[in-house]
């Protein structure tokens, strides 16, 4: 039901997804899209083709919310805990007059906190089942379902700033923003030897940039 893309990135915002899936389309979900791989990384053209298949779902009651984690937000407060009261958040506007009795809420272990900890334990005292899981989106349909749409809404706004003129320096984009990309490293160390401000898509407290 939810997963998120951009925690381990330099640059970006986090995207948060929370899925609600109607019953009656489970197992046919699960064929279509249960093999798809979120482990590699792959262009924005491939994760908008597959958010366009699963946007046929739409009108059958598949559902989804989004909350944005920005990178000022991540260097400002602890990580997990703004992503506690973000995931609540994006339950709460998902689950809203549903009867949250007949819910399977599962999310990807990520270090839940004590704040989602006391509302997942409210949403057991009405009867929902709570699935906390490392990995959940290789084990579950719905967290997959999360992780696909989050890792296109991070391509669609990642892929806008490589192609921005005015983050390109010395004929290099920022890259995937992972601190294992040279392109990434190449172009943080050019925007730093230049003694430009970090722009505001960089997480200023991450160790690659300290």
């Amino acid at each position: 039901m939810l997963d998120e893309t951009g925690k381990g990135e330099v640059d970006g915002n986090i995207h948060i997804v929370g899925v609600l899936i109607p019953s009656a389309l489970f197992h046919t979900l699960k064929d279509l899209f249960g093999i798809a791989d979120t482990k590699k990384s792959h262009s924005y053209e491939y994760w908008d083709n597959l958010f366009n298949k699963i946007s046929s779902f739409f009108k059958n009651g598949l559902k989804f919310v989004e909350e944005k984690i920005s990178p000022s937000d991540a260097d400002k407060y602890n990580l997990n805990k703004i992503m506690d009261v973000t995931y609540q958040k994006a339950l709460i506007s998902l689950l809203k007059n549903v009867d949250v009795s007949n819910c399977r809420i599962t999310i990807d272990d990520y270090g839940i906190g004590d704040t989602l900890k006391t509302f997942f334990g409210s949403l057991e005292g009405q009867k929902a089942e709570i699935i906390v899981a490392p990995k959940s989106d290789d084990k579950y349909i719905e967290t997959k379902l999360a992780s696909l749409i989050s890792k296109r809404e991070r391509e669609k706004i990642l892929k806008s700033i490589n192609e921005n003129p005015e983050y390109i320096i010395n004929g290099l984009s920022v890259g995937s923003g992972n601190s294992g990309d040279k392109q990434t490293i190449n172009w943080l160390k050019e925007w730093y030897f230049y003694k430009k401000p970090w722009p505001w898509f960089i997480k200023k407290s991450f160790s690659t940039i300290r």
